[in-house]
């Protein structure tokens, strides 16, 4: 990254000492000679790229194929953006419309009808206004022998409104249009590239019969300049406080960033960053599932992905996330089971004398299921990475299939989506707040399940658009535990001739839920569903699909510059953590001994209490005791003695016959 800052850098400083290159006469011979009839676009966009760069000129001289093959050192560019049937007059402008004529050197195989594909743009005399996003449509490209894909012909999709708006900005003496880039998205690949393009375009005249002078011949001309435009390298983070943010025992507060470097050259020359322009997709993932036990895992993989909203009987676990348990008794017992969510969950359990009800959200059908490794609590301190939660969304494509959230993820990975993109230019004073609620227990809390002690840290005045400094590196700055390494590698790579910024730009609900696995089995005749462990959890996040920068604000007191950015879009896709509290699935020391201590006490007052009663049955048991301990040594003596009598006898009998 710091070799591209110096690159970025060399290219402002000899662009600021240069005169600005005018290319005149750019397309002229495109525009066909055209009446105000309403068949005059259609039979434009229906003309073929090939033909139309033939007739044309640039750089001021005839178009030529030689200067134009496919070279694998020369990056995709925008040959030029073409103005067509522009006029002042309200009741010829149904033709008006902008297009684009782009160069493939690399041969690189795009994907012409992704809805992702668009130009970066804005328009009219002002420099600090900001750029657009708008729609492209693949119109043709070049299918002649040896030049297949080779050049594109595009179409700017503009709605009825932005065509009214951009008509009433134009000056009709001049029409300005900046572009800083082009996105677009190559086969086989999940997000779009943008091409930096850096061109403003000066058109002035008209295409014949759209001006003052019905007769009039075409007069309409271009000229394009080099622009300026800011190359960014966006890395994104997420930072979570410890604890919850109130709402209940699993919900944490989630702030989404990005951080990228900034020539410092450009902040002397400007001033400070005191505005960023950004857009992204907001989705919500559905509930997914992690789990250490690998009995469970294995059985449930072949249900991943099929309907669950009844319980299947085929499948003997079911997990409930954040579970609790409420029994009322009468003539026979009523337990209430609560939850936060839960797969293959049963749906009335009635027992002999009890009966089970749940009360909660179902997991109607997983779409998502992790494995944190094998071991007891392995899922407690388990973190899925945004890898691998990536991974999954990319497979849904081919796994699920459409409808498409973006043109790439299947939308049964997501519980909701918007429409629409979010818009922001978000100004440097504008800061968030995180909450960190902590619940702390002592033995005794947990050995009665009381409450504990609540405290709660909130954290004001996070700056939405913060530089960062060599002092600050290594304190807190709201990035996770997990992406600081590569943060502070990243600051150090950059620090000698860029400035690190890093831009917070929302707060979403992060939900972790530790999951208790229940399996069926039988107990004497009666079929029960019995805790196997807690070693499990079940997550939702907000995701940030196609996150980009458009341009930023720099100020220096008294001026405001808008400078656009050129950056591929990314999809923020946070790490899933592991909920803040769980239960260990591991007996403590201190709560085996509690419990020796607690049956040795009810021994003893057991004794105590009922001496009077239990001590006849003490005595008579001593004594039973005493006899089961003595009756074989009695036996045993009886046994010598009679031998001995018998041998006495034998010999006085030997005596007498002697």
């Amino acid at each position: 990254m710091a070799r591209i800052c110096r690159k970025i850098s060399f290219a402002i400083l000899s662009f600021a000492l240069s005169l600005l290159v005018v290319i005149a006469g750019l397309f002229p011979a495109v525009l066909p000679s055209v009446s105000a009839s309403a068949s005059t676009a259609l039979t434009y966009e229906q003309t073929d790229v090939m033909d139309d760069l033939k007739q044309s000129t640039i750089d001021g001289e005839p178009f030529s194929l030689k200067k134009y093959g496919f070279n694998a050192f020369k990056d995709t560019q925008v040959l030029s953006l073409v103005e067509y049937c522009y006029s002042f007059y309200r009741n010829k402008q149904d033709n008006y419309g902008l297009y684009i004529y782009l160069y493939n050197p690399k041969g690189l195989n795009f994907d012409v009808n992704n809805q992702l594909n668009c130009v970066q743009m804005t328009y009219g005399d002002s420099t600090s206004t900001n750029y657009t996003k708008y729609p492209i449509r693949l119109l043709n490209y070049s299918t002649e022998t040896n030049y297949e894909r080779l050049f594109y012909k595009f179409k700017v999709m503009l709605t009825g409104e932005q065509k009214r708006e951009m008509l009433e900005t134009l000056n009709s003496s001049e029409r300005v249009y900046r572009i800083s880039g082009i996105e677009l998205v190559q086969v086989g690949k999940t997000n779009a590239t943008e091409f930096s393009v850096g061109t403003t375009y000066h058109y002035s005249g008209y295409a014949a019969g759209y001006g003052s002078n019905p007769d009039a011949e075409n007069t309409l001309i271009c000229d394009s300049e080099q622009a300026e435009v800011l190359t960014l390298n966006v890395h994104p983070t997420t930072y979570r406080p410890s604890g919850t943010n109130g709402k209940n025992n699993y919900t944490q507060d989630s702030l989404h960033s990005v951080y990228f470097a900034v020539p410092n050259d450009i902040i002397q020359r400007y001033g400070a960053m005191t505005a960023v322009h950004a857009t992204w997709k907001n989705a919500v993932l559905a509930p997914s599932l992690v789990t250490g036990n690998e009995s469970a895992y294995d059985a449930i993989l072949p249900f991943v992905g099929k309907d669950m909203s009844t319980h299947n009987e085929d499948l003997n676990y079911m997990y409930l996330g954040a579970h609790r348990m409420s029994t009322a008794t009468g003539m026979g017992s009523v337990t209430n089971h609560s939850y936060g969510y839960a797969f293959n969950r049963l749906g009335f359990w009635p027992g002999n004398w009890t009966i089970d009800e749940y009360y909660g959200d179902d997991v109607k059908t997983l779409y998502a299921l992790y494995f944190a490794g094998s071991g007891t609590d392995s899922a407690d301190n388990y973190t899925v990475s945004s890898e691998d939660i990536l991974s999954k969304l990319k497979a849904s494509k081919t796994q699920y299939g459409a409808p498409l959230v973006n043109d790439k993820y299947s939308t049964c990975m997501f519980e909701s989506y918007d429409n629409e993109f979010t818009d922001v230019n978000i100004e440097a004073d504008e800061t968030f707040s995180l909450t960190s609620e902590k619940i702390s227990k002592n033995w005794w809390d947990k050995l009665w399940n009381l409450k504990g002690d609540v405290s709660t840290t909130t954290f004001d005045g996070i700056e939405a658009i913060h530089a960062v400094t060599e002092e600050e590196v290594c304190k807190r700055l709201y990035i996770s535990t997990a992406d600081y390494d590569d943060f502070k590698a990243y600051y150090n790579e950059n620090k000698a001739l860029c400035t690190t910024y890093l831009f917070r730009y929302q707060t979403s609900d992060y939900i972790s839920q530790e999951a208790t696995l229940l399996k069926e089995g039988k107990l004497l005749w009666q079929e029960i569903w019995e805790e196997v462990d807690t070693n499990a959890y079940f997550f939702q996040q907000t995701v940030n699909l196609d996150f980009d920068i458009i341009d930023v604000t720099f100020s220096n007191g008294s001026v405001d510059t808008v400078i656009p950015v050129v950056s591929d879009p990314i999809d923020v896709v946070p790490d899933a953590t592991a909920p803040v509290y769980t239960q260990s699935d591991k007996e403590p020391a201190w709560l085996r001994w509690l419990k020796i201590a607690i049956v040795t006490i009810l021994i003893v007052v057991l004794v105590i209490v009922g001496w009077p009663i239990l001590q006849p049955l003490f005595i008579a048991i001593g004594k039973g005791v005493v006899w089961l301990v003595t009756a074989p040594f009695k036996a045993i003596g009886n046994a010598i003695k009679k031998r001995k009598r018998k041998k006495e006898e034998q010999e006085e009998n030997n005596g007498k016959d002697g």
